[in-house]
């Protein structure tokens, strides 16, 4: 995951900079406090490392604010896929969009990520077995 972190474009990193820029002078009140700009920076961090995890734990944001955000999971169907899920962070800017994916592209996911954790499984089962056997 941290690989595919740093394999865009130049195009999509000038963009993804743009935009962070362009928000962080957006404001209703003309101008945006340094606070503000700080919480901004801090949660724009803490979503990119969330979605990069490849956790999928209890206490993360799609688990707190389930159809908002995307978390881990619909950001590695991103990558996964390729044609679903494209906001960084927000759900709702993809259903609006229809980027959404189908029942059958979420049971191939499922499907993949089980086979993923099966195949783990058995790896630590093996390894256990190899320890006793020492």
């Amino acid at each position: 995951n941290a690989v595919e972190t740093v394999q865009n474009s130049y195009l999509d990193a000038g963009v993804q900079v743009f935009i962070n820029i362009f928000v962080q002078h957006l404001s209703p009140w003309g101008f945006k406090h340094p606070l503000s700009r700080a919480l901004h920076n801090v949660m724009v961090v803490y979503l990119l490392c969330e979605s990069h995890s490849g956790y999928d734990l209890p206490f993360m944001s799609h688990r707190l604010f389930p159809g908002l955000f995307g978390g881990p999971v619909a950001h590695e169907q991103h990558h996964q896929q390729g044609n679903v899920n494209f906001h960084q962070f927000f759900l709702w800017a993809d259903r609006i969009l229809g980027h959404t994916p189908t029942a059958e592209q979420n049971r191939k996911h499922r499907e993949a990520l089980a086979a993923v954790g099966a195949a783990q499984d058995s790896a630590r089962q093996q390894q256990a077995a190899a320890e006793v056997v020492r």
